[in-house]
């Protein structure tokens, strides 16, 4: 699996797209379905551009994100001179 794509996103549009049929095959076609319905929009080049728009990904910070517990204190008393 893409590791970007959210995969509980993922899951809950294959659940969405495979829920009609649930009454209407068995258990086991079921589960073909959802393995290949996965595989489909993940791998096919059509289908994955698709899943990589409309499922959410999960976020990935910058460092820039990281707070440094600190550093702009450590920097406001360099600047005033107050340094230890």
């Amino acid at each position: 699996m893409d590791a970007m794509i959210d995969p509980v996103a993922l899951e809950a549009q294959v659940e969405s797209a495979i829920s009609p049929y649930e009454n209407l095959v068995s258990a086991e076609v079921l589960e073909q379905m959802r393995v290949v319905l996965r595989l489909t929009l993940l791998h096919h080049p059509g289908a994955s551009a698709l899943t990589q728009a409309v499922v959410p990904h999960k976020e990935i910070g910058a460092s820039a994100d990281v707070p440094k517990d600190g550093v702009e204190g450590k920097l406001a008393e360099r600047a005033s001179g107050d340094d230890e």
